[in-house]
């Protein structure tokens, strides 16, 4: 398991302040353009682009997602969270190279 160290404090909302944390589950397909999605979101995650801290609507911090799509759900096919999702794997590669990961 991976743990999201917030590094730099002018991306909290409120610095100093304590922020609820998030676990989740993504899915990527087991297969080769799966593992490459894999490795190149592993890249985003350590330069910080796949979470950020939000200030939710009871006015906590808090862990979220960020502009990185990750398929959460098994089921749904192409809903917001849903895998499998065909276009995800390309969808997902474009916004991360447009991130400049590659």
């Amino acid at each position: 398991m991976t743990s999201l160290m917030v590094d730099s404090l002018d991306k909290h909302p409120h610095p100093g302040q304590p922020f609820a944390g998030l676990r989740l589950c993504a899915y990527l397909p087991d297969n080769h353009e799966g593992k490459k999605v894999l490795k190149l979101l592993d890249k985003a995650f350590n330069q910080q682009l796949l979470f950020t801290i939000t200030t939710d609507t009871n006015g906590e911090d808090v862990v979220t997602t960020a502009s990185i799509p990750l398929k959460t759900q098994a089921e749904g096919r192409s809903t917001l969270d849903g895998y499998p999702d065909h276009d995800y794997l390309k969808t997902v590669r474009k916004l991360l190279k447009d991130k400049g990961v590659e």
